[in-house]
């Protein structure tokens, strides 16, 4: 197993979080996970490098190359919805609990629902913190890296 210097906060946003357009990465010989662009790659892909800064034009060929240094941080198994119905059921307010699942459908409405309730919402804060780490331990696992912590 690979031990790299890997802030798992930056991990677990990679792969709880939804850019459009845009992908994560880690960088497996400094430990840095990053957002790039998808149309960085495009560009490069197309020849369209011109305006590129080189940092991103050397990652983005890297990228396109076989060369395994920068990994997708994804995580297929990672459902909101699931992290969100398993929250409900730790909710001991019936009221609350018939609110958020209703709510459930939508991310936006049900963060919106909790945080007019200030002690359901950090407990939601914390129980989806805590989803994002153990899922970033699994990812890391998954690719043979043992995070060390910064």
């Amino acid at each position: 197993m690979r031990r790299l210097p890997i802030d798992l906060d930056e991990v677990a946003e990679a792969l709880t979080s939804h850019v459009v357009d845009c992908s994560w990465y880690l960088d497996t010989d400094t430990g840095r996970v990053f957002l790039l662009d998808n149309l960085i790659l495009e560009s490069v892909e197309d020849g369209d490098i011109d305006e590129l800064p080189a940092e991103d034009l050397a990652i983005a060929r890297s990228l396109l190359s076989d060369e395994p240094r920068y990994l997708l941080v994804v995580d297929p198994g990672w459902d909101p919805y699931q992290v969100m119905d398993e929250f409900v059921e730790t909710v001991d307010d019936d009221e609350l609990v018939d609110s958020l699942n209703e709510a459930i459908a939508s991310p936006e409405v049900f963060r919106e629902l909790l945080e007019e309730h200030p002690r359901w919402h950090k407990r939601w804060e914390e129980f989806e913190e805590q989803r994002g780490l153990e899922a970033a331990r699994q990812w890391l696992s998954e690719q043979d890296i043992e995070p060390l912590s910064l």
